[in-house]
């Protein structure tokens, strides 16, 4: 769930992977989701990123983690359980 400064209604991104979120990266103007793949599912490659920023939504498959410059990034990750 977003609220973008200047927008007029909280918004939402929606995204339909198997596996959960792993990190969050958060700045004023836009919104990462980024998931971990490790190359199973529809793409080789290692991560899936939603983004979200000023009413545009895209999604890419990556190699590499996007650049942390602007964002506080949030691990998602679920700790192992013992």
């Amino acid at each position: 769930m977003t609220n973008f400064p200047g927008a007029e209604v909280p918004e939402r991104l929606d995204f339909a992977e198997k596996r959960r979120p792993t990190w969050l990266y958060l700045a004023p103007q836009e919104m990462y989701v980024v998931i971990a793949t490790f190359g199973h599912g529809d793409t080789d490659s290692k991560y899936v990123v939603y983004r979200r920023g000023a009413g545009e939504d895209a999604v890419d498959s990556v190699d590499q983690l996007p650049s942390t410059d602007g964002f506080e990034v949030v691990n998602m990750k679920v700790p192992n359980r013992r």
